[in-house]
């Protein structure tokens, strides 16, 4: 609880620290200038420098030494009015105490040791970890190199388990207004299923495994529905369907190997059904000949009558062609409605 007050008190103060150190530079270059100018607005800022380091120290005094910035501003406060100064004296440490340093460096490590499950844990680590970088954005070593190597590590692990929940989302939104699952979104499922794999720094893959495992079931019942819808199609849309079974296919028995059956039963109707309504029309196309055939040797002259006779043995071997085709629609149109 301690080490959480440190931190909301420093995150608070750090922009004024650093609005403090920005005013402090300024002010040393402008007392080296010779314009007067530069030196009158030196003086506007001294007021306002001593009461942004007071608000500083009342704010974080326990955690701030806020000492540094009181002597820099008192060399500044000494130049302007012409006063001598030490120039042998240094300060070489931030205000900062590196042994609280310490124990925000290992704060962080316990953030990047936990095994996050859900989205409030991703936040609650986030949070923290941006607390700790405010402390420790100014300090540099191996050990703290190391650390944010594998916190951004851990950083693209969230993003990538939040994209993925995102777009299952968005599937199940598309899904519940009866958007149809075309190849592109099952590619994406089978994406995001890679994704699992990639989740080795925290606990997020069983949430995307499951959220993955509940929309699974849900695509299924809609690729079988719609399966079934598109086996059902009538003259006009039937190879229209048959390709879109075709294009959806791979990914589809891909995704869901329980579909194969069903696709390929869609597939194999939807063939039956063209082959059908072709054979229909080929033999619909042979009537209207012969009928329009009768209909001329209905009106012949008596020169003509020969014509018909030399006609008819042609028509009987066309006619009898027709047979194998006559019995093969017969026995498609008695088969059960639906195939």
């Amino acid at each position: 609880m301690e080490m959480k007050r440190r931190l909301t008190a420093l995150r608070k103060a750090m922009p004024k620290m650093s609005a403090v150190e920005v005013y402090l530079e300024q002010l040393h270059e402008w007392l080296r200038s010779p314009d007067a100018y530069d030196r009158s607005k030196a003086l506007d800022i001294l007021d306002q420098l001593e009461k942004e380091i007071d608000i500083i120290e009342r704010e974080a005094a326990p955690y701030v030494d806020c000492r540094y910035y009181r002597e820099r501003l008192q060399i500044c406060t000494a130049k302007l009015h012409g006063e001598g100064t030490s120039t042998t004296k240094t300060y070489p440490e931030p205000p900062i105490d590196k042994d609280y340093v310490k124990e925000v460096i290992a704060r962080a490590e316990l953030i990047l040791a936990r095994r996050e499950t859900n989205e409030d844990e991703v936040r609650a680590s986030l949070n923290d970890m941006e607390d700790c970088n405010v402390v420790l954005r100014d300090w540099s070593s191996k050990r703290l190199d190391e650390l944010r190597l594998r916190w951004e590590a851990k950083r693209r692990e969230f993003e990538l388990w939040q994209q993925s929940m995102d777009h299952i989302r968005q599937i199940d939104d598309s899904l519940q207004l009866s958007k149809p699952v075309d190849s592109s979104t099952l590619a994406e499922l089978r994406r995001i299923e890679a994704c699992c794999d990639q989740l080795r720094l925290t606990g997020l893959e069983h949430s995307l495994r499951l959220a993955l495992r509940r929309l699974r079931v849900i695509v299924e019942a809609a690729l079988g529905e719609r399966l079934d819808s598109l086996k059902m199609s009538g003259e006009e849309d039937c190879a229209v369907a048959h390709t879109i079974v075709q294009e959806v296919g791979e990914e589809l028995v891909t995704f869901c190997p329980q579909l194969d059956e069903r696709h390929t039963e869609a597939r194999r109707v939807l063939h039956d059904k063209m082959e059908l309504f072709r054979r229909l029309q080929n033999y619909y196309d042979a009537m209207k000949y012969l009928r329009n055939q009768n209909i001329a040797w209905n009106t012949i002259t008596v020169a003509e009558v020969s014509q018909p006779a030399a006609s008819q043995s042609p028509l009987r071997i066309f006619c009898g062609g027709f047979r194998p085709a006559v019995c093969v629609l017969r026995a498609r149109v008695l088969l059960p409605q639906g195939h």
